[in-house]
């Protein structure tokens, strides 16, 4: 059986400059748990829920100190109880809206529609991630998740 099979097609995508509060309010309302980045057509990067968690405050803090970088976390009027974040100076006054380009990862491990699902299990394995975008001639037409590989 290969990629193309069982792979979920015409994935939801976000652009580098899209806020993080998006991405936020995609993951509780689409009830996805991986992001690829596109801009200008092309695959640029790759996000999941846990890149998500990683810059979420474990307790009600304004400011936040990750990877060198200072966060301030505001809650907002979006839907479902949505937080704004937002990167800040490091004496914790708002710069402006943290992006998708800071959080997200750029090394993407990929693979095509007439790849094996074994391999993408492997690699999925391998490399401790939970999605693969599939790419076909350097276009993205899809995404294959641990979920799909076990129902494949």
């Amino acid at each position: 059986m290969n990629v193309g099979d069982i792979m979920t097609g015409k994935p939801l995508t976000v652009k580098l400059d899209d806020g993080v509060e998006k991405i936020y309010f995609i993951f509780n309302t689409q009830h996805v748990r991986h992001l690829p980045v596109v801009e200008k057509g092309k695959m640029v990067g790759f996000l999941s829920d846990r890149d998500l968690k990683k810059i979420m405050p474990k307790t009600a803090r304004k400011v936040m100190r990750t990877n060198g970088k200072t966060y301030s976390v505001l809650e907002n009027s979006l839907p479902h109880g949505a937080l704004m974040f937002m990167r800040s100076n490091v004496e914790g006054y708002i710069v402006e809206p943290l992006k998708v380009r800071e959080i997200m990862h750029t090394e993407v491990f990929t693979v095509s529609p007439t790849d094996d699902i074994t391999n993408a299990a492997t690699l999925m394995a391998e490399k401790k991630i939970g999605a693969l975008p599939v790419l076909d001639n350097g276009k993205l037409v899809g995404i294959v998740t641990t979920t799909d590989v076990l129902r494949g």
